[in-house]
């Protein structure tokens, strides 16, 4: 219902109904929801979209509702990971990242649920295929923080872990995940860049120190021949890599290139690579990488044994 509701500008009559709306019937049923249902993804994921549509359509009636609603799924996150969890914490990001009053509940919130969220990803990585949305919603509220409040990234004191836990990630094959992965990513390094705004020093060198192993990851990932959508979702990452440490990209290549064997990345091929990889022919070269990479894929699969 509440999604559906328009609200028309200067019509404070139709925004009095809605705040009650919310009030008396919304609100009350998704606490009750949480509590009942705690451990119920689909009903915590129910709830969470009602309190998301209910922000868009009333959000200065529902900030008087942040502190309780923050309250309320940090101490649910805490018991049941859900990702359902994390999304309404991007919401609340979205909603209420310009608005002073708000920012302290938000800030404490997205520093505690996203060491939570580390915690149990890291605990086994083994098991991350079957967490496959929490990932997703990991790594997006970070990428959505990135874009509406870099100095709350900026803070976090996990940033390098979750980057390592990125280049883990890559190889999860499946699309939203794949997608929300490569974006964090490619947010991180444009911050680097100077997009949205200058990153601080202390970002900058976490960057710089990270991008070897980035760059690594994602040639190991090409040489086991991932899906097309993957592949797709590579270059993005080199050419941000490259706007923000253009003078030490060489380096990072010579370190990564090693990933492929001479059959795929021969020694007299390598500065070819890199000039095309510097400059606007990334995709090209990785698709051709990427191809040769599948081609010897086949032929070891078609190789037998003596």
């Amino acid at each position: 219902v509440i999604r559906n509701v328009k609200l028309r500008k200067g019509d404070p009559r139709e925004a009095v109904v809605a705040e009650q709306l919310v009030k008396k019937a919304i609100w009350q049923s998704v606490l009750k929801g949480l509590d009942t249902h705690p451990g119920d993804p689909t009903v915590v994921e129910g709830c969470c979209r009602v309190m998301k549509h209910s922000i868009r359509c009333v959000p200065e009636f529902c900030k008087q509702l942040v502190s309780d609603w923050c309250q309320k799924i940090l101490q649910r996150f805490t018991a049941h990971q859900h990702s359902s969890y994390l999304y309404a914490v991007e919401i609340l990001i979205s909603a209420y990242h310009r608005d002073a009053e708000m920012r302290p509940f938000i800030f404490e919130l997205f520093h505690r649920m996203t060491d939570i969220g580390l915690a149990n990803l890291t605990a086994d990585q083994q098991a991350l295929h079957d967490k496959v949305e929490l990932v997703e919603d990991f790594f997006g509220i970070f990428d959505r923080s990135l874009r509406f409040s870099p100095d709350m990234v900026s803070a976090s004191a996990i940033l390098d872990r979750v980057i390592s836990l990125a280049c883990v990630c890559m190889r999860i094959e499946r699309k939203p995940t794949a997608e929300s992965v490569y974006a964090f990513l490619e947010s991180m390094y444009a911050f680097g860049s100077g997009l949205p705004q200058q990153a601080p020093p202390h970002i900058l060198a976490l960057l710089r120190n990270a991008a070897p192993h980035v760059m690594s990851a994602n040639f190991a990932v090409i040489l086991a021949v991932p899906p097309r959508f993957i592949a797709e979702l590579i270059p993005q990452t080199f050419e941000y890599i490259h706007r923000a440490f253009p003078a030490e990209f060489p380096s990072w290549f010579g370190q990564a290139v090693t990933v492929f064997p001479p059959s795929v990345v021969s020694e007299s091929e390598k500065p070819a690579i890199l000039e095309k990889l510097s400059g606007k022919a990334v995709h090209t070269v990785l698709d051709d990488i990427g191809y040769r990479c599948e081609q010897v894929a086949m032929r070891n699969r078609n190789t037998k044994p003596d």
